[in-house]
C-alpha cells in the first residue's frame, strides 16, 4: 500500500469488511520498509495497527500485505478504512483504492467511487448476461476504465458478480438468447458498497405456435427433472408458461380428505405442488392452454418424502387441482389424470391435451374396475364463447386398466351425427395408461356447434366408455 501525506501521521488503521480468516488461507505483513513502529494484526477485530513515534514522517509509508487465496474469478473482498488515517492536524484521509492482481478482481478502500452489486438468477443451467444501463436508455453503462459494465452469471449456482461500477442509478438487464424474455430492473449503487439483488427468475419465452412449430421445452429450474415437452405442431396459440414449486394452500390441503381418489397422507405438512403460470402474445395472464397435440408432461417426486407421507412411489399418479372458475373455491377438487412412474429418475409422466395451473404428485387409492377407469369431465356445461376461461374448454380425462397403443375420443349430437373425434396413437413410443383430451366446441372442420346435449365415447381395448355434455351457448 502506497500513499503520500503532506503532514505528520501517527496511527493507521485498516480495517477489513469480513474475516481474512474465513477468506484467505493466510496473510502475511512485509514491514522491511515501513516506517512504522509496531504493526499488529488483531485477528478478533479483522484489522491491521500500525503505529509511529511522535516524529512520524512526512513522505510515504510502504506496507506491504500478501495474501494466499484459492478464489474465483469474481469473488469480491470488501475492505475499508475507518476514520483510520488521524494526522496531527485531526482531519482524515482516506486511501481511494488498489489494484490487485492475480484471481481477486479488486480490494474496495472507503471513498473509492465505485461499489458492486451481487445475486443470484435462474436458470442455473446456463450463463445469463448482466448487463447495466445508464438510466432509460439503451447505452451501456461504462467503469472507471471505460468498459462496458458487465458479467455473466456462473453455471450451476446462478451466482453473479458485477464490479467497478460508479456510484449511480442504472437499470439492469439479465438476458439469456433463445427461450427466454430479458428481465430489467432499476438498482441504486453506492460507492464503497455491496448491493445484494434479490434472486431473479428468467420468464420463458413466448412458444411457438402452428402446425410448423418446433420441439419444444419448459423446464422447471426449481427442479430440473420437471417439464412439458411440445412435439412439433402441438401449440395452437402463442402462449409462455413458467412453473415454480409452490406450499399447497389449506384449501387443497382440505380437498386431499375429501377424494376418493387420494391415499390419505400420514401427514400434509410440506406437500407441495406445480404452478403453472401463463401469459398470452400480450403477456396478460391467462388460466390455462388448449394445445393441437398432446404434450408430454414430467413432474419430478422424492422417494424418501413420499415414504414420509405414508406413499409407496409404485402408487403415485399426477393430480390437477380443479377450481371450478370459482375463486370461493365452491365445487374445487383433486382430478386424477394418472401417469407412468419412472423409479430410476424419479419423475412420473402424462400425456395432456390442456395444461392446468397447478399439479401435484400424490399416491392414488385404487378402487375402480375395468378397461376404462376414473373418467371425469370438467366442467358438465360448458360456454365456449363465454367470459369466464374456465368454461370456454371441456376437458375430459381417464385412465386405462394397462397400457395401450391406441385410444379415440368421439362426440355426438343426440341424432346420432359425429361432430368432433380425437385419436390418438403412440407411433411406437410408449403405450398410454392414460389420456386427456380437449374440446373448444368446434366441430371437425373447425365450425362451431350448436348449444345442447353431446354424447361423447371413449374407446379403447374394444371397450367402450360413454358420457354426455353440455354446450350453451
Amino acid at each position: 500500500m502506497n500513499r503520500s501525506f503532506g503532514s505528520m501521521l501517527t496511527q493507521s488503521i485498516i480495517v477489513f469488511g469480513t474475516n481474512l480468516m474465513d477468506v484467505f488461507e493466510s496473510v502475511s505483513i512485509d514491514t522491511l520498509n515501513s516506517s512504522a513502529d509496531t504493526i499488529v494484526f488483531d485477528t478478533n477485530n479483522n484489522r491491521i495497527i500500525l503505529s509511529y513515534s511522535s516524529m512520524g514522517f512526512t513522505e510515504y509509508d510502504d506496507v506491504r500485505l500478501t495474501f494466499s487465496y484459492t478464489l474465483n474469478d469474481i469473488f469480491v473482498i470488501p475492505v475499508h478504512t475507518t476514520n483510520s488515517i488521524q494526522l496531527e492536524s485531526g482531519s482524515n484521509t482516506n486511501v481511494i483504492g488498489i489494484q490487485t492482481g492475480g484471481n481477486v478482481s479488486y480490494i474496495g478502500i472507503t471513498n473509492s467511487a465505485w461499489g458492486a452489486v451481487k445475486g443470484y438468477v435462474y436458470p442455473t443451467l446456463k450463463g445469463v448476461n448482466v448487463k447495466l444501463y445508464y438510466t432509460n436508455t439503451s447505452v451501456l453503462a461504462t467503469n472507471d476504465s471505460g468498459l462496458n459494465i458487465s458479467a455473466l452469471s456462473t453455471i450451476g449456482t446462478g451466482q453473479y458478480v458485477v464490479s467497478r461500477i460508479p456510484a449511480g442509478i442504472y437499470d439492469m438487464e439479465f438476458s439469456l438468447s433463445g427461450t427466454f424474455k430479458k428481465e430489467l430492473l432499476t438498482i441504486n449503487v453506492a460507492a464503497n458498497k455491496i448491493t445484494n439483488i434479490s434472486i431473479i427468475t428468467m420468464r420463458n419465452a413466448t412458444l411457438k405456435a402452428g402446425d410448423e412449430a418446433p420441439l419444444q421445452e419448459i423446464i422447471c429450474y426449481m427442479d430440473t427433472n420437471t417439464r412439458v415437452v411440445f412435439p412439433e405442431g402441438s401449440v395452437g396459440k402463442e402462449f409462455s408458461v413458467d412453473i415454480r414449486i409452490l406450499p399447497l394452500t389449506d384449501t387443497q390441503k382440505a380437498k386431499i380428505d375429501e377424494s376418493t381418489l387420494i391415499k390419505p397422507p400420514v401427514d400434509k405438512d410440506g406437500m407441495f405442488g406445480y404452478q403453472f403460470d401463463f401469459y398470452d402474445v400480450n403477456d396478460v395472464a391467462i388460466l390455462g392452454s388448449l394445445l393441437q397435440l398432446d404434450a408430454v408432461l414430467y413432474l419430478a417426486f422424492d422417494p424418501l418424502t413420499n415414504l414420509g407421507w405414508g406413499w409407496e412411489v409404485k402408487d403415485l399418479a399426477i393430480f390437477y387441482w380443479d377450481d371450478n372458475g370459482n375463486s370461493d373455491f365452491s365445487d374445487s377438487k383433486w382430478v386424477r389424470i394418472g401417469g407412468t412412474v419412472d423409479e430410476v429418475n424419479n419423475v412420473i409422466t402424462a400425456r395432456v391435451a390442456y395444461l392446468h395451473g397447478f399439479y401435484a404428485v400424490m399416491a392414488k387409492l385404487v378402487n375402480e374396475q375395468g378397461v376404462i377407469q376414473n373418467v371425469v369431465l370438467r366442467p358438465k356445461i360448458f360456454t365456449p364463447t363465454g367470459a369466464n376461461d374456465y368454461y370456454n374448454t371441456i376437458k375430459l380425462s381417464f385412465e386405462f386398466d394397462q397400457g395401450y397403443d391406441t385410444y379415440i375420443v368421439k362426440i355426438y349430437d343426440l341424432f346420432g351425427n359425429m361432430v368432433r373425434s380425437f385419436e390418438r396413437n403412440t407411433e411406437g413410443g410408449t403405450k398410454f395408461s392414460q389420456g386427456e383430451v380437449a374440446w373448444d366446441g368446434n366441430d371437425n372442420e373447425g365450425y362451431s356447434v350448436k348449444s345442447g346435449v353431446y354424447v361423447y365415447q371413449v374407446i379403447v381395448g374394444g371397450q367402450t366408455y360413454s358420457g354426455t355434455l353440455v354446450i350453451v351457448r
